[in-house]
């Protein structure tokens, strides 16, 4: 704002009396008004500023909250990238303490990985691998890392370990040493083995085996391609029979397809077709 300077008094001047009057009458209340008005302005203008300044300071405080976050984002990517590229989606590492044996286990590995429920694992002893466990996994949390699968009653080694190399696992086979055999009546079959049933002259029930355990194994076909005609009924002999929607079913299984094979395993839920 601009204040208009106040006139200069001439003492010698014949009109002085005249200015001093003009001076006090007009001139210096003018001034008063102006410079109290230049007050108000600077005033407003230093309240401006203040507020300005807090602004650019909040932002400032902004910018850099973010600029830790992104160092930290880029922390986390880092440390991601780190593990994917130290082993692949489908195999991991462990120090989690653990038994061998059979039934529900628990594995802490590393994050990010791409284990699924049913998925077929192998958790070996890292300095021995000879020394191991197999089963199907039940739960895995990419976020935490936390892998759960049921074991078999195949595994090799005794006592704890808390070394372990994690990897996918094919799909057990029937175990050749108890080889082949042969019904064409009622009978009961045996874990491990693989059965030819032959319905030619009738159908009848096949009881499946006692007391399985997670990993058995009963491998059934159908050579004369009579099941169609005359069925085989699979007694659960107090086992469950799981769908292929994934659920335990409290029901006998019926063979009425001629001429196929079918290999079931035995998990946590009972008798499942592979």
């Amino acid at each position: 704002m601009t204040i208009t300077a106040l006139p200069e008094l001439d003492r010698t001047s014949p009109t002085f009396k005249t200015e001093v009057e003009t001076f006090f009458a007009t001139d210096l209340p003018a001034f008063s008004v102006q410079a109290e008005a230049a007050r108000v302005e600077i005033n407003a203008n230093t309240a401006t500023a203040s507020a300005a300044a807090t602004t650019a300071t909040a932002q400032a405080a902004a910018a850099s909250a973010s600029a830790t976050s992104a160092a930290n984002s880029a922390t986390s990517a880092a440390a991601s990238a780190l593990t994917a590229f130290n082993a692949p989606g489908t195999s991991a590492t462990s120090t989690t303490s653990e038994t061998f044996g059979s039934g529900s286990k628990s594995l802490t590995i590393q994050t990010g990985k791409m284990f699924v429920p049913g998925m077929h694992v192998i958790a070996a002893k890292t300095s021995d691998p000879i020394k191991y466990m197999r089963g199907i996994v039940t739960s895995y949390d990419s976020g935490t890392g936390a892998l759960a699968f049921t074991s078999d009653n195949k595994f090799t080694g005794v006592g704890s370990n808390n070394t372990w190399t994690v990897s996918l696992s094919g799909i057990p086979g029937a175990d050749g040493a108890s080889g082949l055999d042969y019904l064409a009546s009622a009978g009961t079959l045996t874990a491990g083995m693989q059965y030819s049933l032959n319905s030619s002259g009738a159908s009848f029930t096949a009881v499946m085996p006692p007391s399985p355990g997670v990993g058995d194994l009963v491998s059934v076909s159908d050579p004369f391609g009579s099941w169609a005609t005359n069925p085989v009924t699979l007694d659960r002999n107090g086992s469950n029979f799981v769908d292929q929607y994934g659920v335990a079913q409290a029901e006998d299984f019926e063979l009425n397809v001629a001429g196929i094979s079918l290999t079931f395993i035995y998990t946590a839920s009972g008798w499942r077709a592979i």
